[in-house]
């Protein structure tokens, strides 16, 4: 169903594995903040480099919202929700350029490869949210399914 007034402020609702989100709670104990991977995007509409250029924009004037839905687990699908820090590209390897910092110690077990990593802190568990709560800004729907990757999102109480 679409909705009209869809509302200027918006977050980005990202998914990330169960077992990266777990592992990078220590990140932000440690380092303050954590980094989880993405590609570029699609070639169809704003892909994710010149989405999160803008964040990095708008994260200059105020705060930019994750809300990151655990992926690959049994049980029901975890929301959190994390404050925006920056992005960087990946290095020569396809790494974060400070890995053993920032990235959840689970990355570092499977050496995934990724173009960019955005970077986030004040991760905490939203149990009261559910996935179908957030319309997408593209299509203005409510999700019913997770999406592949970045995506910008309003929450609808």
């Amino acid at each position: 169903m679409k909705k009209s007034n869809v509302k200027e402020e918006f977050a980005i609702l990202a998914p990330v594995p169960h077992v990266h989100l777990e592992s990078g709670k220590e990140n932000i104990v440690k380092s303050g903040k954590v980094a989880f991977g993405t590609d570029q995007g699609s070639g169809t509409g704003l892909g994710n480099y010149e989405l999160l250029e803008e964040i990095q924009g708008l994260s200059e004037k105020q705060v930019v919202k994750f809300y990151i839905i655990s992926t690959h687990n049994n049980s029901s699908q975890m929301i959190y929700e994390a404050d925006f820090v920056s992005y960087c590209s990946a290095n020569g390897l396809q790494e974060h350029p400070k890995k053993e910092k920032y990235r959840p110690a689970s990355t570092l077990q499977n050496n995934e490869k990724w173009q960019l990593f955005w970077e986030v802190k004040n991760l905490v568990e939203r149990p009261d949210l559910k996935l179908n709560m957030f319309q997408s800004l593209k299509s203005e729907r409510y999700l019913s399914s997770v999406p592949r990757t970045l995506q910008k999102v309003v929450e609808q109480p």
